[in-house]
């Protein structure tokens, strides 16, 4: 094999490396934007709930916070 034939080949080689590096950043991107776009609206939504909603929101942080310091506590002891 000659050197002008590896030469092309390695080009050949690197050309699709670099298709497939920018292929996958975009995947990531979508990715990216996709979650992005879910956390938002999950936001929005809880915001909506704990306005029309205050003291059920208000119960629910109570109880999670409870459960959350008892198994911390018996963790540690």
């Amino acid at each position: 094999m000659s050197a002008d034939k590896i030469k092309e080949k390695v080009g050949d080689f690197q050309d699709e490396a670099e298709e497939t590096a920018q292929s996958m950043k975009e995947r990531a991107l979508e990715w990216q934007r996709t979650a992005t776009d879910g956390v938002v609206t999950f936001a929005k939504t809880t915001d909506t709930y704990v306005h029309d909603n205050p003291w059920p929101a208000i119960g629910m942080t109570a109880l999670f916070a409870f459960a959350l310091g008892l198994l911390i506590g018996t963790r540690r002891g």
